[in-house]
């Protein structure tokens, strides 16, 4: 007789049972729902599906809070946008910075036994509220409304708009020396009401548009109502309500500056001293400054108030002013502040003045040569100027009017346009990696000089750029004609600086080296043909040639 196996009888029988029964739930579903017309609300909130919604399969991730367990969830995904609802409620009435530190973590049934202990899997919606409680607990810590300035990526947090305003004014008085300047806040375009940027406008127009209001800790609102029509004629002030009375025509600030609402421990909070030093300290910002003709090291150094040595530790490899070529680049540093005061004044002068030279082409003379074929003459003129400041740096000049009391008669100069036959360097080093001459049968019309991608590419000669662009297995190229039917070519170029039927000096930069183009690495391919026909360019280039 055979044996009947029990347990599995009974394992089987359980599951066709559930199959069956699945399978009737899916038909009736619909039909009983309609019935009863249930809310889902109520479903929502009858606590015997809550209980069998909590029910989940598999892992679960616990929630913690400065790395105590406050929920599980099903998954981290879950458990993040339950956070991040979390947390957009509890910044619903302005931002308040939380010192917390919230994890996610898979559970560890036997390590974290304890740690878990009565804690449920919650639903997104209902993980959320729990979040939001345990952050409110935390945010309730002596935690004081103050107001943040943001300017660029500097940051201080004062007490109160009172405290913005008198900082700002502060730094901006010491320019401001008619005290004709107001600082005010106003609600940028998408009325976000926790983030003000700070705004100036002459004392009057403030006056009209700003409403008084008495306050202990200074009135955000008499600070930050400002009309549009207040607005706008303020932007006009600034550049076009010029009168005829010289001085100061605006005070204001060079960066965007925000202020943004927050909740803060008081220990963040600086006072307006502090606050005033910290955005008003110089530190060395580095800076690029293009080499001009006639620089040097002492020149450049003195200009930006460093000595030559520091120049020098801020530019590897520039060891002296033969180091240094025009349209170099070279780093700089110079003082900067977190605030940088904007100050336009209008300023009118009476002077000498003489007009541009103009200059009339010769192509049967020798670049660097000239001949005047007509004097100057000195003219008189008085000029009215809008000029702007950074703090004490002049950074912009517009000419407003110009009365003139003598006309200047300008020089007529004819220089030279035509090449001397010499040659220099294309690049100031020039470790050469291939030489002229035949290779595997075939000639290599140029030196290749083996320089890093982007060094400065100059003008061999002084002539006319011929070609400035892809040129087949050259890839980037120039070509110069230099006028006596000598060409020089610049090939594999990573950039190019100059444009066809430009005239270039000799040493004036024309591209950046680069291996673009049939190259096998970077550098730079140069050729000098005469009445087509390359020859080698090293003679030339070291005076040699005959």
């Amino acid at each position: 007789m055979k044996k009947i196996d029990w347990k599995v009888k009974m394992q089987w029988n359980w599951y066709r049972a559930a199959f069956i029964g699945t399978a009737i739930a899916v038909l009736i579903a619909p039909t009983a729902g309609a019935l009863i017309e249930v809310k889902s609300e109520d479903v929502a909130n009858n606590p015997v599906v809550s209980a069998i919604s909590s029910i989940t399969f598999g892992p679960k991730t616990k929630v913690m809070i400065d790395g105590e367990v406050v929920a599980l969830a099903k998954n981290e995904t879950e458990a993040e946008e339950a956070y991040k609802a979390a947390r957009l409620s509890y910044n619903a009435d302005g931002v308040k910075l939380l010192d917390v530190d919230v994890t996610y973590a898979l559970v560890d049934k036997d390590k974290d036994e304890k740690a878990i202990e009565g804690k449920k899997f919650y639903r997104q919606e209902e993980l959320s509220e729990i979040i939001l409680a345990e952050l409110q607990k935390n945010g309730d810590k002596d935690k004081s409304v103050a107001y943040t300035m943001r300017i660029d990526d500097y940051t201080v947090t004062v007490e109160s708009v009172k405290d913005v305003i008198s900082v700002l004014e502060q730094a901006q008085g010491k320019y401001d020396t008619d005290d004709a300047f107001q600082v005010g806040l106003t609600l940028p375009d998408n009325h976000n009401v926790t983030m003000y940027e700070v705004d100036v406008q002459a004392k009057e127009k403030r006056e009209q548009a700003v409403t008084e209001e008495d306050s202990t800790q200074g009135s955000e609102s008499a600070a930050t109502q400002t009309t549009e029509e207040a607005s706008q004629q303020d932007a006009t002030a600034r550049v076009k309500d010029i009168s005829q009375t010289d001085g100061i025509k605006y005070v204001g600030f060079s960066e965007k500056v925000q202020v943004m609402k927050t909740y803060v421990d008081k220990n963040q909070i600086t006072s307006c001293e502090a606050a005033y030093e910290e955005i008003t300290a110089e530190n060395a910002e580095p800076t690029i400054y293009v080499v001009q003709p006639g620089d040097s090291l002492s020149g450049i150094a003195e200009k930006y108030s460093m000595s030559v040595e520091d120049v020098k530790a801020l530019n590897p490899g520039i060891e002296s002013d033969d180091n240094i070529y025009y349209d170099d680049r070279l780093t700089v540093s110079v003082p900067s502040s977190a605030v940088e005061i904007l100050v336009q004044k209008q300023e009118t002068y009476t002077e000498d003045y003489y007009a541009d030279i103009v200059y009339e082409d010769d192509g049967e003379m020798y670049i660097g040569e000239s001949e005047v074929i007509q004097e100057g003459q000195m003219g008189n003129h008085t000029v009215t100027d809008l000029v702007t400041y950074e703090g004490e740096t002049e950074c912009g000049r517009e000419q407003l009017s110009e009365t003139v009391h003598v006309a200047a008669v300008a020089q007529v100069v004819r220089r030279g346009t035509k090449s001397r036959p010499t040659y220099m360097y294309p690049c100031t080093n020039w470790p050469i990696t291939s030489r002229f001459g035949y290779r595997w049968g075939r000639l290599h019309a140029g030196t290749d000089v083996g320089v890093p991608t982007g060094t400065t590419v100059r003008a061999s000669r002084a002539g006319q750029v011929t070609v400035a662009g892809w040129l087949g297995g050259y890839g980037n190229c120039v070509m110069i004609d230099h006028g006596d039917g000598v060409v020089t070519v610049y090939g594999h170029l990573s950039e190019i600086t100059v444009t066809v039927g430009e005239y270039v000096d000799q040493g004036e930069r024309v591209a950046l080296s680069g291996n673009t183009g049939r190259s096998t690495g970077p550098h730079l391919h140069f050729e000098i043909r005469i009445n087509g026909t390359p020859v080698d360019p090293e003679p030339y280039l070291q005076g040699t040639a005959s």
